[in-house]
């Protein structure tokens, strides 16, 4: 039976992350950086509009930045 062009793509998909292999878009900025941006955020040193500027990325992704520090533990 010949496999389908959808069916070999998931079979590739499923062993590329059974290595680890990150599937999809990588992060804007490292991780690093994400926190330096969400403890200027916390600290109010640093407004959500002026870190998008400053890493050329959205507003929206800082956002999201400042809301996954939250949940991590210290």
């Amino acid at each position: 039976m010949t496999k389908t062009h959808s069916e070999l793509t998931r079979a590739g998909l499923k062993r590329a992350k059974a290595r680890g292999v990150w599937i999809g878009r990588p992060p804007a900025l490292k991780y690093p950086q994400r926190t330096l941006i969400a403890r200027a955020i916390s600290a109010g040193t640093l407004t959500v509009r002026e870190a998008a500027k400053m890493f050329n990325i959205g507003e929206t992704t800082v956002r999201r930045y400042v809301k996954e520090s939250r949940k991590e533990p210290t």
